[in-house]
């Protein structure tokens, strides 16, 4: 894919996008809503009929996301769950989605066999755990699979200080369409982020937010990025 179709893609799904996200609130430690546009934009693009996630997380809003942008499509969610140990808040908060279907293990172990159960399907991967170098080395391995059509990557953004090393490796691959701390991305569709309800912990009333409360330490967000098998 050429970055002049990746651009007419997201200007023509964003609209869309945003109505499936109205109501979703941020929560901490999560993929933020304008790197999430790029990544189900390639989804519908190529119209995808699988969407591994690969790390759950601390609350399981990249998964709601794809799962409430995209009803009609199996997500599997994986993760060890031994960081946050979370599961059980993160099942309940999304138990009206039925589309979804947890996995506990390791994304090493259990990628492999989610893609030999569906070789006649079209599949997308985010790899938000392991992160950089780590999950490019899974990417290789999974996308000798032809039916792995894309690979998101987060927190691999080249716009700060904590993520810069991942960025500096994305970057040395030469693959990368795309980054959603890129400064033509952001100040487009930045404004995904603004104005939202962030939520900290389990037990915390949402805070709405006029701008994103991790603006200082990632002022573009910690950026993902794209790769097209």
């Amino acid at each position: 894919m050429e970055l002049s179709i990746f651009k007419k893609t997201l200007g023509d799904y964003v609209k869309k996008y945003e109505n499936d996200i109205d109501g979703l609130f941020y929560w901490s430690s999560s993929l933020y809503f304008s790197a999430g546009l790029g990544f189900c934009a390639l989804c519908n693009y190529y119209d995808c009929d699988i969407i591994i996630d690969s790390g759950t997380g601390k609350y399981g809003l990249s998964t709601e996301i794809f799962a409430k942008c995209f009803p009609n499509k199996k997500i599997i969610t994986i993760d060890t769950h031994s960081y946050y140990n979370n599961e059980k808040f993160i099942k309940n908060r999304l138990k009206q989605y039925k589309n979804i279907k947890f996995i506990e293990g390791n994304s090493e172990k259990e990628i492999p066999k989610i893609l030999n159960n569906y070789k006649n399907k079209k599949i997308a991967i985010m790899y938000d755990g392991p992160k950089g170098k780590g999950a490019y080395e899974l990417f290789k391995i999974h996308r000798k699979n032809k039916n792995v059509l894309f690979a998101g990557f987060d927190d691999c953004g080249g716009s700060n200080k904590y993520t810069i090393g991942s960025y500096n490796f994305m970057k040395s691959t030469n693959e990368v369409l795309c980054w959603s701390d890129e400064d033509w991305y952001y100040e487009k569709y930045g404004y995904l982020d603004k104005n939202r309800y962030h939520v900290n912990h389990n037990n915390d009333l949402p805070i709405l937010y006029e701008g994103h409360p991790y603006k200082e330490s990632y002022p573009k967000g910690p950026g993902s990025c794209f790769i097209i098998n």
